[in-house]
């Protein structure tokens, strides 16, 4: 059972003695439940508090950056975060050969909430001052941190507003109170397009907007480039992405002593390494219209590093396309997917240039259906199944993917016959290899399509009903 909050704060160094608001927490919200450490016990406790449990405890000898990964997956399992900013930036990670990265556990928690756009709300204590370290990373992450609170509130002010978000968080109809302190994915991506993008000639230079706004912190010492290398290698063997997404952050935060520039030469390959590893995370985590850490950020910000250190042209131009594509999925507002669109179009026709591919076609074919030329864009589904054919040794899960894609779209260009065949042929294909989110993607259209108008439209199919074998569980998984 997730915990409906988890409360963030640092301890008071070096003393190590806790915020007495934590120990408030722990004895005012539930006095009767005695805390043990036990998972059986804490997971009932309605706040998430890192003194709770025992593998946290500082004798505990699991490794130190487990137990960060531990605190970031309670942010990302719990319903609602609350954090308590004081002075002191926290505890710093060390990873496996001992040494310090220059990110805390209160850092990584916050910008895990950041990240996953939890419900918020942060406080700035009474008689605190920020400084240094945390200073930078509030103001950075600030436009990601809705329920950012730069007010001085008293210890009693911030147990009081615990205690009404617990209340609002038990009752399904209050909950709805706290919807203002929740960065939702299509808000974000209207951010996106309103305040950072503005159009531009895909010809002459890549997208305005950059990671984080700027790769600089001047509070930050200068890189371990040793170190950095290490966390960089560990996130290349981590095959969960989320825990990938953290342990890049580490390194990026690392490498923000060093902006990629001239006079940091040496650490330029490895901000190159880290921007592209966080855009293929960042991918596959759907981490598309977030304003300041989504991939067409990071790819925007690596294009400019190339562009200045190679004198590379802009591009590249079918990762901006499909970044523009996806981030017009997520857009609320029409202007904005329509904006979104038009410049996937326009990067997608300048890598056209460079010669017909079937990964370039079956782009341009969904840019061009999502604009409602559904004409042109069954002809490049077409030419990108062909091309996946022609292939000698052709991998089976794309030629799937294009008769998926080419399915679907003539099953709502009304041509059911050969769209459901083809739907079903790909699902086929996507099944016989690995588990992929095309798979589900294939069987999510086929089912859409076959529940919206099979019974109505398609009662015969060369004499037969249509067979509803990709929707049987026992067959389909």
């Amino acid at each position: 059972m997730p915990s409906k909050i988890f409360f963030s704060s640092c301890f008071q160094e070096p003393k190590g003695t806790k915020l007495a608001l934590r120990q408030r927490v722990i004895d005012g919200i539930n006095p009767k439940k005695r805390i043990t450490g036990e998972r059986e016990d804490v997971e009932n406790f309605p706040v998430w508090m890192a003194e709770s449990w025992k593998i946290l405890d500082q004798n505990n000898m699991v490794p130190f950056i487990e137990k960060a990964m531990f605190c970031v997956e309670g942010v990302r399992t719990s319903q609602t975060y609350v954090a308590v900013a004081r002075s002191n930036y926290g505890s710093k990670i060390k990873i496996a050969n001992g040494e310090d990265v220059q990110v805390s556990y209160f850092e990584m928690e916050i910008f895990e909430a950041a990240l996953l756009q939890k419900p918020m709300k942060i406080f700035i204590l009474e008689g605190e001052e920020l400084t240094g370290r945390l200073k930078y990373v509030l103001d950075l992450l600030e436009p990601a941190l809705p329920g950012l609170d730069r007010t001085p509130r008293s210890e009693d002010y911030i147990f009081a507003c615990l205690q009404e978000m617990l209340e609002d968080l038990e009752q399904p109809r209050r909950s709805r109170r706290l919807r203002h302190l929740v960065g939702s994915a299509p808000r974000f991506t209207d951010q996106l397009m309103a305040d950072r993008h503005f159009e531009y000639n895909p010809m002459a230079a890549g997208p305005p907007i950059r990671f984080l706004n700027g790769l600089g912190d001047l509070s930050a010492a200068r890189p371990n480039e040793s170190l950095v290398s290490t966390v960089l290698k560990d996130a290349q063997t981590e095959l969960r992405h989320d825990r990938k997404l953290s342990l890049l952050w580490m390194a990026i935060r690392e490498l923000m002593g060093a902006p990629p520039t001239k006079a940091n030469d040496e650490f330029v390959p490895l901000w190159e390494q880290a921007l592209a590893a966080w855009s293929s995370a960042g991918a596959w985590y759907g981490l598309h219209g977030h304003p300041y850490m989504g991939c067409l950020a990071a790819l925007s910000s690596l294009n400019s590093i190339k562009a200045e250190r190679y004198g590379f042209p802009a591009g590249p131009h079918s990762g901006f396309a499909s970044e523009y594509y996806s981030i017009s999925k997520q857009a609320h507002r029409p202007k904005y997917r329509k904006d979104a669109l038009d410049m996937a179009l326009k990067h997608i026709e300048a890598e056209a240039l460079k010669g017909e591919a079937s990964g370039t076609s079956g782009l341009r074919g969904s840019i061009l259906y999502a604009l409602g030329d559904r004409k042109k864009a069954i002809a490049d589904f077409r030419r990108a199944l062909e091309l996946r054919r022609s292939v000698e040794g052709a991998d089976r899960s794309a030629i799937g993917e294009s008769m998926s894609e080419l399915g679907f779209a003539l099953v709502r260009s009304l041509k059911f016959r050969e769209g459901l065949s083809l739907l079903e042929q790909g699902v086929d294909l996507l099944q016989a290899g690995p588990v992929t989110g095309f798979v589900v993607r294939a069987k999510r259209k086929l089912a859409r399509k076959i529940h919206q108008g099979w019974r109505t439209w398609c009662k015969p199919l060369n004499g037969n009903r249509i067979r509803l074998r990709h929707l049987n569980p026992a067959v389909s998984g």
